[in-house]
Order: structure tokens, then sequence, then C-alpha cells
């Protein structure tokens, strides 16, 4: 699926990469279409570049589109580690389609980036953190039905502290495994 105009994934690649990629003459230098990386001031994320009159048409088609809002929220937060944290998106006014994906740091938490539409309006991830820190989580709504426009959470800073502590530690950064998702997409509807 190519990438919406307003989509969080335009220009929010790793520029380093895809700069790599281009002066080794590796596939990073062209989408899967053979668009040439980066159109922008970065890459895109994902297997698409956004470019030339799709891009134009995109944008169009997103001005008339009804805006959407994601809601982010966390199962407890803070947490401690070990602790299974759930995390639930809803997209308002419920489109009735596309997908969700949830980001750690700006890198989809694994299992968890809406492979799998969504079939309403909501979404879920559930993660457990082996260490203390802090991750900004992000929910992000895209590829909805027609007439929608694209939306994402700003961001929600998710706390994991040692047990029993109540506060974060001083630990480095910290990788989630995921514990639990349905069906096999990462999203939950």
């Amino acid at each position: 699926m190519a990438l919406p105009a307003d989509s969080p994934a335009v220009d929010a690649g790793n520029g380093t990469v895809c700069v790599q990629s281009v002066a080794t003459g590796g596939a990073g230098g062209v989408d899967q279409r053979g668009v040439t990386r980066p159109q922008g001031s970065h890459c895109d994320i994902g297997a698409f570049e956004l470019a030339g009159a799709y891009a134009t048409a995109t944008a169009t088609a997103t001005a008339t589109a009804t805006a959407t809002a994601t809601a982010l929220s966390s199962s407890s937060n803070p947490s401690a580690t070990g602790q299974a944290v759930t995390y639930s998106a809803e997209v308002s006014p419920h489109p009735g389609g596309g997908y969700i994906s949830f980001t750690d740091a700006g890198a989809i938490i694994p299992g968890c980036g809406g492979e799998g539409p969504v079939m309403g309006f909501q979404g879920s991830c559930s993660v457990t953190y082996a260490s203390v820190g802090s991750h900004p989580i992000r929910a992000h709504y895209y590829g909805g039905a027609a007439g929608f426009q694209d939306s994402i959470f700003p961001t929600l800073t998710q706390v994991v502290s040692a047990p029993g502590t109540g506060t974060s530690g001083t630990g480095g950064s910290a990788a989630p495994t995921v514990t639990s998702v349905s069906p096999s997409s990462g999203v939950t509807v």
C-alpha cells in the first residue's frame, strides 16, 4: 500500500541507512516500484516512497477526507520490569477499517506493526519490559477507510521501574518483548 501524503512515515526513515544504501548501490536507493529514494528530506518508512503524480493525487484526496484522532492509553503507567503492559488505541470518528501500529522511540514494537486490518476502531498491543527506563510510545492509524485521514497520538511516556520502587530507574534502554498479541497481527479488534 502506497503512503498517503500526510502519513507520519513520510520523510521519517533513517536517512543514514538510506544514504548508505544509495552510496553502495544497494536496493535501498529505490522503493519497490523503482522510485528513487529519498524524494524529500529523508527516506519514507516502508516499501514505498511518496513521489510524483501519486503524491499530488493523495494530497488532493486527503484534503477532502474526514480528519481522525487517535487516542492512546496504557494499562499500567508506571509499570514494573517483568510486568505486562497493554497499550490500547481508539480512532474517532470510527472509520470502519485501516491499520493501527504502535511504536517505541520511533521503532515499531515487534508484533504490533499493524500487519492486520482494524475491523472497527480499536487496536491493542501487549509488551513486557526487561529493564527500567522511559519509553515514548505512539499509536498510528493509517490506511483507513475511504474518506478518512490518517492520525497519530503525539506521545505517551511509559515509565518502567524496578519492582516495588514506583519510580523510574537509571538503567539503559529497555527493549520490549511481546508477550501476547492477537490474532498474530499485533492488533486486537
